[in-house]
């Protein structure tokens, strides 16, 4: 995927770099496929690139790619970086113990010492509130870098000790000629940038909007959907996105849905029609106080929250009362 919006990033911290003024943490947050892990990378290679703390040309280009350090962060094998990964649903206490001890010790190769935090949204409280305490404490010619794809869920005092780039890929047409793509869809943006770029999750959101398309028509299928949305992290925010894009139908901001974002070529209308207005919304803010609460609660139970979700929704379909807010308020 072409990324060329991180070019503003990278200067940016190239000359912070140049100058020793780069921020000790740092937080990298964007959807998926905005190029978070790309920019991350990027900057790690060039914090450890043996000639990058010498360069001062302005047309100079770091990382080198060329010195033993480029390529042993290139193979994940510098042992001035140090990664940590999800190995199960959460990020533990036990992996950030472990980065902290990593930090203790003094750069082996270089001058500088690089941790990377994947997937920092699934930290858990008590892991939280440890990384919060090496980030408070760091040390000399250290630098910590946190990945997420949704800062919500992170401690504020976390986001509060960290240098947040916010990665903003572009929208509308100027995103679809960056990607090489189409769509007759003008409301192309980062809510969905993952569901352009890439044919699996492209698969799977398509999977996911036929069955919650087939629910809401007909009011059958509700357990083939719910294990879908399981299955799937994105999925109840897929399934915002799926409603938002029905409400643009109904009120004709699109006449149709092109084939390549809709899963069947029926236009939007066709379903609309079947729904009142006031059904549409209902379950539009349903599924966006879901998504809410989600993102709120450390201990959301997300599994028994979205079968809830689904017979809320059910219930709505039936016009019957739906007690979805006072359940979970």
């Amino acid at each position: 995927m072409t990324t060329s919006w991180l070019s503003s990033h990278k200067q940016l911290l190239l000359q912070q770099i140049k100058k020793q003024t780069l921020p000790h943490a740092l937080m990298v947050t964007g959807v998926a496929g905005s190029g978070k892990l790309e920019l991350v990378n990027w900057l790690a290679q060039s914090l450890l690139c043996q000639v990058s703390s010498v360069v001062d040309e302005p047309n100079s280009v770091v990382p080198c790619q060329q010195c033993k350090g480029c390529h042993l962060a290139k193979q994940a094998s510098h042992p001035d970086l140090f990664h940590v990964e999800l190995t199960s649903n959460h990020v533990g206490v036990d992996q950030v113990r472990a980065l902290g001890r990593f930090l203790e010790k003094t750069a082996q190769f270089g001058q500088h010492q690089v941790a990377i935090v994947h997937q920092a949204d699934k930290l858990t409280e008590p892991a939280g509130n440890a990384l919060l305490k090496t980030l408070e404490e760091p040390t000399k010619n250290s630098f910590i870098v946190l990945i997420a794809n949704d800062e919500q869920r992170l401690l504020p005092t976390l986001i509060s000790r960290c240098r947040v780039i916010a990665i903003r890929p572009p929208i509308g047409e100027d995103l679809l000629h960056e990607l090489g793509s189409q769509s007759d869809d003008p409301f192309v943006n980062l809510s969905h940038l993952p569901e352009i770029a890439d044919p699996q999750i492209m698969a799977q959101f398509h999977q996911i909007r036929e069955k919650f398309q087939h629910f809401i028509t007909t009011t059958q299928g509700r357990m083939a959907l719910l294990e879908l949305l399981k299955s799937n992290d994105n999925s109840a925010r897929w399934l915002e996105k799926i409603m938002t894009d029905l409400l643009r139908g109904q009120s004709q901001w699109l006449h149709s849905v092109s084939t390549n974002v809709s899963f069947t070529n029926e236009p939007v209308e066709s379903l609309s029609n079947d729904l009142a207005k006031h059904q549409f919304w209902q379950i539009y803010k349903t599924i966006k106080q879901f998504n809410q609460k989600s993102a709120k609660l450390s201990q959301f139970n997300r599994e028994f929250g979205l079968e809830k979700l689904l017979v809320d929704i059910q219930m709505i379909l039936q016009n019957k009362e739906n007690e979805y807010g006072t359940a979970l308020s």
